[in-house]
């Protein structure tokens, strides 16, 4: 949002903390992701006035494009959070096909929470600002600007009809000089005769946000419901030891996801910090959290030394901090203990399970652990050596402790990767994967990424859909906070063409992982694949400005172009991704359907060319010459190579469904037949 609301709000038995992003109920802290409590406070804040859809979409996603059906469901959050019944509400109106209205009564509350009570067992003196109705005789009771309307038949007071009123916001005043309730309850009775039972109802709403703020005030809490953990800094600056301090910001964020009650940013977001020298308030600040976690790794031979530090950003108060000087072998001890302490601190209310989880161990063995983190390290570089390096890593952890359930899910992880960046088939890389995740959950049925990693192969290679589904949802149901599971079922979501569904998911994983540009390049695919191509170019146009360099981001934008009727501006994108990444395939592709559409067929058929020739040095989806095909108008040999993606479990062939680019063979009754081939319809 835009502007900068510094108000506090009281309404029913709820407290909407503006400056703290805070909803609490009776003192305790409800949970509302980022957005909804975007719209929360634009619907208070405008005192009951009806609010249209399009000044919601400016107030809280202002330039950007996002779906009608967002709104219903950060709506639907709020509802749920507030006890509100969408049937018969008593908070949230909606009018339909025009906007929403925030029905109940609203209390401004004035200066801060220290302000709000002189002195511990006072009085407060409440001033609630009346509004007399127009055409009232003097002497006539007074309605009260924010009271709701009690005769069952419609009537107010002394049995007149109401003029149509709306709740408006009340300013409270706690400051001035004591007095007692019941002094202040006699006075209103005397000055409102006629309105008496109006004015009790108000004075009872008034009375007891009173006291509320009393005890709220009088036992200052530190209650924190979201968290950013930057990633630990490695003093030694060994680059030996690096994987131990990026291994242990991992693990603590993988620990804390688990907790339903708490937003933990992800990975790739934080580790945007990464070597960078920032201030943790200014980085909480950026990331939209309660707090912020830092901490410094020692290594001195066996001997290790670990400083955490816990930070407001509200204020930039310290929290809580502890050293931990521990031989390495007591690494396994560590992460448990400060993810515990954290919690603590925080007062988290954690479940039984979630408190099992926090101190859960997934193997005894030191070496093992440490061969983990070295796969793990090694595994989030992304580059072919890397991932060789990973996979050995992690084989060597499972050698050390063969029922280390989180190894095979590394493993598995390394493989489903390595078939992404084309080093193995999809037939030779998947079948692997399956095996280490099956094996993972056959040791322990409890880890959400192993569910999540299984899904992907079930989705992506296997083409079940249904078992796919089940266990992104299992995934989620394990790992809530897991922006991984979020964004995989978001592409599940897209590929079977429930898009609505895909973009609630994968706005999702963004709130979790803001910085993620693989995240915000799916979010866009969803535009791209329902054929909407200007939304599809906007958000490619805003990906590029914050990386030049990612190449999808203009294979997306070219294919867009070229669906809008603009081909040379398409050719130029793909022409800037080549400059990037000379032999990517999915790029040579593009540019040969293009140039075939613009019936520069020698040119389409020289790409081709070299399709198949690096097909002889590496993996190359049959499905992308296959498109060059279909645009030369050539169907029996695009079916033929569709075909060959078929037999060999080509990761790319699922989208068939919804690409565009096979728009011309879809009259062709064997597209039909081979959709249903791959389960999609």
């Amino acid at each position: 949002m835009s502007e900068q609301n510094q108000q506090i709000y009281g309404f029913d038995s709820f407290r909407l903390d503006v400056p703290n992003r805070k909803l609490l109920r009776a003192g305790t802290p409800v949970f509302l992701q980022a957005k909804a409590f975007d719209v929360l406070v634009v619907l208070i804040e405008n005192g009951g006035r009806l609010i249209g859809k399009d000044e919601l979409f400016s107030r809280v996603w202002p330039d950007q494009i996002v779906e009608e059906s967002n709104l219903t469901v950060q709506v639907s959050a709020i509802r749920r959070a507030l006890g509100d019944n969408k049937d018969d509400p008593h908070c949230i109106i909606t009018v339909p096909g025009h906007g929403y209205r925030f029905a109940s009564n609203v209390l401004r509350l004035n200066g801060t929470e220290e302000e709000s009570v002189s002195e511990p067992h006072s009085h407060s003196r409440l001033i609630v600002e009346a509004e007399t109705q127009r055409g009232t005789a003097q002497g006539n009771s007074a309605t009260l600007a924010n009271a709701p309307e009690l005769a069952s038949d419609g009537m107010v007071g002394d049995g007149r009809a109401p003029t149509t009123a709306r709740p408006t916001v009340q300013n409270v005043d706690v400051k001035g000089p004591p007095i007692s309730s019941a002094e202040y309850l006699v006075g209103e009775i005397k000055r409102h005769r006629k309105g008496v039972a109006l004015t009790l109802a108000v004075l009872l709403i008034v009375i007891a946000s009173s006291v509320y703020l009393f005890n709220f005030a009088s036992g200052k809490k530190t209650e924190i419901h979201s968290i950013a953990i930057l990633p630990f800094t490695n003093v030694g600056a060994d680059p030996d030891a690096e994987y131990l301090s990026d291994g242990l910001t991992e693990s603590l964020i993988n620990s804390l996801s688990k907790l339903s009650n708490l937003h933990v940013t992800a990975r790739t977001t934080v580790f945007s910090f990464k070597g960078r020298s920032v201030d943790p308030r200014q980085a909480g600040h950026e990331l939209g959290v309660d707090a912020v976690l830092t901490g410094r790794v020692t290594q001195r031979g066996d001997t290790l030394t670990i400083q955490a530090d816990l930070i407001s950003v509200a204020d930039g108060s310290q929290l809580w901090g502890e050293q931990y000087p521990r031989k390495l072998s007591d690494i396994l001890t560590v992460q448990g203990e400060i993810a515990r302490e954290i919690s603590a601190k925080m007062r988290l209310r954690l479940t039984g399970e979630e408190e099992q989880r926090l101190s859960e161990r997934y193997t005894e063995n030191v070496e093992a652990y440490q061969l983990y983190l070295q796969g793990r390290y090694f595994w989030n570089k992304v580059t072919e050596e890397a991932l060789k390096k990973s996979e050995g890593y992690f084989k060597q952890a499972i050698e050390k402790d063969p029922n280390y359930a989180m190894a095979y899910a590394g493993l598995a992880d390394t493989y489903v990767l390595s078939s992404f960046i084309a080093m193995a088939s999809p037939a030779e890389s998947y079948g692997k994967a399956k095996l280490a995740a099956t094996k993972a959950l056959e040791i322990d049925n409890k880890l959400g990424d192993a569910h999540a990693t299984l899904a992907l192969i079930l989705t992506w290679y296997e083409w079940n859909w249904l078992a796919g589904e089940a266990e992104f949802k299992r995934a989620l149901e394990l790992s809530p906070n897991s922006a991984t599971a979020h964004q995989g079922y978001g592409r599940a979501l897209t590929i079977v063409g429930r898009f609505d569904e895909a973009l609630v998911e994968l706005r999702r994983a963004h709130d979790l992982d803001p910085l993620s540009i693989i995240i915000d390049a799916d979010l866009e695919s969803v535009f791209l694949f329902s054929r909407r191509y200007d939304d599809s170019i906007s958000q490619n146009r805003k990906i590029l400005d914050m990386e030049s360099r990612f190449v999808f981001a203009y294979i997306d934008l070219s294919t867009a172009l070229e669906q809008t009727g603009k081909p040379q501006e398409a050719i130029a994108e793909l022409q800037k991704a080549l400059s990037l990444e000379k032999e990517n395939p999915f790029v040579l592709s593009l540019m040969g359907f293009d140039y075939a559409r613009m019936g520069a067929i020698e040119k389409a058929q020289h790409i081709i060319k070299q399709l198949t020739e690096l097909s002889r040095r590496k993996y190359v989806s049959p499905m992308l010459i296959a498109r060059v095909y279909a645009g030369l108008g050539n169907r029996d040999q695009a079916f033929e190579s569709l075909e060959q993606g078929f037999q060999g479990r080509d990761y790319n062939m699922p989208y068939l469904r919804v690409d565009q680019t096979f728009d011309n063979l879809r009259s062709d009754p064997r597209f039909s037949v081979l959709v249903r081939r791959i389960g999609l319809e």
